[in-house]
């Protein structure tokens, strides 16, 4: 038999907060010569908004009276290099799984400008080469296609399949339907989407982990 592990990216792989406070400091750096804002205020504002639950650019262009819209204050967030990287842990694992010929595919929903730029920030085009992203794609995840993809070049009897998460509402549900084994990788505190575990059992994972690490040992169990 085959192993054959598909990931998530965003609360999985890496901490999407990582990404989003990246992208606030991307905006303060394009903003921060409006003639309203003081420089070294720009991203404590910004960030500010956010995790006081804000609509956080158009507080800011409609309490400072902005130059700049806040159509291309959002293009600048989304279409932003973004300062992130794998922790030391998901880099082993990825290193073994993909040293082991184990690794199949990343499947994640997003825009395509912002998922990419996501993934070359991380080096992930090193471990993966089939990456369904779900603008590019046509579908997001629950979707069954969106799964159904990663099976399409092998012989389902003689595979396992694996997906792992971290989103019980929708990243399990296909791949148990399919007979995959989920594997949810549980919020440490900081993810972006809190999870809900009070859901039909059809939508949640065969395991529950803590850390990433532990998907090596369910794997080898196969």
């Amino acid at each position: 038999m085959h192993n054959a592990v598909i990931f998530d990216l965003d609360d999985t792989l890496y901490k999407e907060i990582d990404y989003v406070i990246s992208g606030f400091k991307a905006v303060a750096s394009y903003i921060e010569d409006e003639p309203n804002l003081v420089k070294q205020d720009v991203y404590d504002i910004i960030s500010s908004n956010y995790f006081f639950g804000e609509d956080t650019f158009l507080k800011l262009v409609n309490d400072y009276k902005l130059n700049i819209s806040l159509e291309d204050m959002i293009k600048y967030y989304r279409s932003h290099i973004p300062s992130i990287k794998l922790d030391q842990n998901t880099k082993n694992v990825l290193d073994f799984l993909k040293n082991n010929n184990e690794l199949k595919g990343l499947l994640t929903d997003g825009r395509s400008l912002q998922q990419r730029n996501k993934i070359n920030a991380l080096g992930l085009n090193v471990y993966f080469s089939d990456i369904v992203i779900s603008e590019e794609f046509g579908s997001e995840k629950p979707c069954l296609d969106n799964y159904l993809h990663f099976m399409k070049d092998t012989t389902q009897n003689n595979t396992n399949y694996f997906y792992i998460g971290d989103n019980p509402e929708k990243d399990f549900f296909s791949a148990n339907k399919l007979g995959w084994v989920s594997i949810c990788l549980k919020d440490n505190g900081q993810n972006i989407h809190k999870q809900n575990f009070l859901l039909d059992k059809d939508f949640l994972p065969t395991h529950v982990i803590d850390n990433i690490l532990e998907i090596l040992p369910i794997i080898n169990e196969k």
